[in-house]
């Protein structure tokens, strides 16, 4: 979870007054995320945008992402909230380095913090029917937009430098914190697994990479945190930031947890939309991926990213996300999630293994 920054606020609230014509007088910095820092920007009275900073470099897609998120909307895809534009037309606009977006304010809540939910329950199969009608449509809008140039996916991974440091050993580190200490100490004490987990990504990032399976418009983060429902029902799809031309396995990865409710998931969303056959592989490099690229990111981000006493917040943050991976329970999660899912492709008669 992102903490804030020490960006002067003034100063952003004066480029969104120029930049958009806006009457922000502050903003309130919300930690939801990790694309992007999030405010709620006011102006007097009640009047509310959302505000992202984003590091405007951070990848390929992202002018591309919050360009096709107003495409997708212009073209009926009701779910998309699209960014404002600047009095110039532009998606975003530049601050010291940082993208600035605003988008319309949504009166709700994600999904995933739904407070109308006792913590841990999981998502109503309304909820979940809704969720896969959202993904579906989104899929299904690909064919209605202009697309030449869309960064589509290379099955890369971000953080390889990273691993192969990391994999050789902790003795070359100097660690100057107790958070970078203990991040050595725990790669130190799970290293194998880390390596066995890393090396069945590699191999299914070789099977992808020659699968050459056709490729649909992907939003890439659409979990729970990334879809509001307001007050009206109604789903929002937030947080567009790295959109691809990708396999659609590449967003239904988000909704394998759980054997049969990943089922029902499928079912409405293949009622909606036609992907031909869907591919275990795939699907398994996905689930891979977000393991590796959690513990790529997070030992990036204590031992890279978060010098001095000032990122003590952030750090003991993204040491406890770091957690979460490590140790990596591969044969206790990841393998079983990826048996489970060929088994429900199988039974939806989707499978590539099937035909």
């Amino acid at each position: 979870m992102k903490t804030d920054n020490d960006i002067a606020k003034a100063g952003i609230v004066a480029l969104v007054q120029e930049a958009y014509g806006l009457p922000l007088t502050r903003l309130e910095f919300k930690p939801k995320g990790e694309a992007g820092y999030c405010y709620v920007g006011w102006a007097d009275g009640d009047r509310r945008w959302f505000v992202k900073l984003f590091q405007a470099h951070r990848n390929e897609g992202f002018a591309f992402s919050l360009r096709v998120s107003r495409d997708l909307h212009d073209a009926g895809y009701e779910h998309a909230l699209p960014p404002m534009v600047t009095t110039e037309g532009e998606a975003f606009a530049t601050y010291e380095g940082h993208a600035v977006a605003v988008f319309p304010f949504i009166e709700g809540v994600s999904l995933y913090e739904d407070e109308t939910r006792p913590y841990g329950e999981e998502v109503s199969d309304e909820e979940l029917a809704g969720l896969g009608t959202l993904v579906a449509g989104l899929h299904a809008a690909t064919p209605r937009l202009s697309l030449d140039g869309a960064p589509r996916e290379a099955f890369d991974f971000t953080y390889d430098g990273v691993f192969r440091r990391f994999l050789a050993g902790s003795a070359e580190f100097r660690p100057v914190n107790d958070f970078q200490r203990e991040l050595l100490s725990l790669w130190d004490g799970d290293r194998e697994n880390v390596a066995a987990a890393y090396r069945q990504f590699q191999a299914m990032q070789r099977r992808c990479r020659a699968a050459g399976r056709p490729f649909v418009l992907t939003h890439g983060d659409c979990h729970l945190a990334n879809v509001m429902r307001d007050t009206e029902g109604r789903y929002h799809l937030v947080d567009w930031s790295d959109a691809l031309l990708a396999p659609p396995e590449r967003d239904l990865t988000h909704y394998t947890d759980g054997g049969d409710r990943f089922a029902g998931f499928l079912d409405v969303y293949l009622g909606a939309f036609d992907p031909g056959v869907l591919d275990p592989d795939v699907f398994a490099f996905y689930i891979y991926q977000w393991c590796v690229h959690e513990i790529g990111s997070y030992t990036n981000r204590v031992m890279y990213r978060n010098p001095g006493k000032a990122n003590d917040e952030q750090n003991e943050s993204d040491l406890a996300e770091f957690r979460k991976y490590v140790p990596v329970r591969e044969s206790e999660s990841l393998r079983p999630g990826v048996m489970a899912v060929a088994e429900v492709l199988r039974q939806a008669g989707v499978s590539s293994r099937a035909v």
